[in-house]
């Protein structure tokens, strides 16, 4: 919700905006004190009313209602099918993050059995559906969100669902991707011709450098949702294990939860620290000199690596994904082999022995933030796709409406 506030506040500018948000308990409500520039339309869909069917009748109401000109679809996951269908009629430029439309499991991880799964919901329906990786989360937990969207958006009975989800492919005019490597794998199954790379941003007076002690001892920032297998914090422990068994020092700084088989006490350089307030992320960050990001699955951006760069801190990051196009190797960090816990050693080593090497890889990580990666470029170049499709529609307008 924060990266479609930062581009709907900007749209909000240039285009008279209106943003359609069903609200429901388990993923959060959002609400005018999210800081929005214009008025949102909330949607009742708590309870027994978030299913897939109602969610489709009440957002096709909410659009009649302001007739818009433009429909921009933001986050739905399962639910995307249903809310490009509602929005039939308009032109429509649906936002592909992470992986919606082509993987069932949670948020779109694309990963099965231990490695990037090559597999599509579009062509490979009974595989995705039998996904013993999307089973185990839904039956572990794993993930807010897995189990009950998997079952109120109806996607178990994957025969019909499937059936909605190649028809809603037909209708988005543009298709907004967030790194090449999304690009590549949407092409797979839509013309590569509709589809736009945007990347997210941030806001780099938030996310900015800070003074570095040299009393303290070296901080590696774990970020992101560390309590899940896919993020890579095994990988890390090993690293980091074999590089305190050859004597370096240093603090590895996770934010929450963490994986359910990981005992805190076998791993004394572990410090874990409360989620807090909004500002935790960017605290962190502050606190730290190296930000680690070692996924195992191919993270379709990689958000966090962007905002490490704008605060200054060098990446050490696994080399596949939307991390190949943010992270420059050997410029404003590392890039290391997946879930190889070796490389990651090696590559952690010249940053923990070298200030000068943090320093300088840090400075042209900011630099590399502010020529692309800030909200306001983001939002220019959201601004010329909409008018881009304006010119190769004949009903051009002035109101984008977000889901």
């Amino acid at each position: 919700m924060r990266s479609m506030k930062e581009i709907s506040n900007g749209l909000a500018a240039r285009h008279e905006v209106r943003m359609i948000v069903p609200q429901h308990g388990f993923r959060g409500k959002v609400s005018q004190r999210h800081e929005f520039d214009f008025q949102l339309e909330l949607l009742d869909t708590n309870g027994l009313k978030y299913t897939g069917p109602y969610v489709y009748w009440a957002t096709k109401r909410a659009l009649g209602r302001f007739n818009p000109d433009l429909v921009i679809l933001a986050y739905a996951n399962l639910f995307k099918p249903y809310l490009i269908h509602a929005s039939r009629g308009y032109p429509i430029i649906t936002i592909q993050d992470p992986y919606q439309l082509i993987c069932p499991i949670d948020v779109g991880l694309l990963f099965r059995n231990g490695k990037v799964c090559q597999f599509d919901a579009i062509r490979n329906p009974g595989q995705c559906a039998l996904c013993p990786d999307n089973i185990t989360r839904i039956v572990k937990g794993i993930g807010p969100i897995a189990g009950p969207e998997y079952f109120r958006s109806f996607r178990f009975l994957y025969p019909l669902y499937h059936k909605l989800l190649l028809k809603s492919l037909t209708m988005p005019l543009r298709y907004v991707v967030g790194s090449t490597y999304v690009k590549a794998r949407c092409a797979e199954i839509i013309p590569e011709k509709l589809i736009t790379i945007i990347p997210f941003g941030v806001n780099p007076q938030v996310f900015r450098p800070t003074e570095k002690s040299a009393q303290k001892p070296i901080r590696i920032y774990l970020p992101g949702r560390m309590w899940d297998p896919v993020k890579g914090m095994g990988v890390m422990l090993q690293a980091a294990n074999k590089l305190w068994r050859e004597g370096y020092r240093f603090e590895l700084i996770v934010r929450g939860a963490v994986p359910s088989n990981i005992d805190d006490r076998k791993y004394p350089f572990l410090k874990r620290l409360e989620w807090g307030s909004d500002k935790a992320p960017a605290e962190t960050y502050a606190m730290s000199d190296i930000v680690a990001v070692p996924s195992l699955f191919a993270e379709p951006f990689g958000l966090v690596a962007v905002e490490a760069m704008s605060c200054g801190l060098p990446v050490v990051a696994s080399g596949h994904g939307g991390l190949i196009d943010t992270v420059v190797d050997g410029t404003t960090g590392y890039l290391f082999k997946p879930g190889d816990s070796d490389d990651l050693t090696l590559k952690l080593k010249q940053l923990l022995v070298d200030a000068d090497l943090r320093s300088a890889m840090g400075k042209k990580g900011r630099s590399r933030v502010l020529e692309n990666y800030t909200w306001d470029r983001v939002v220019l170049q959201y601004d010329a796709l909409i008018k881009n499709v304006f010119d190769q529609n004949t009903n051009p307008g002035h109101i984008p409406t977000y889901q």
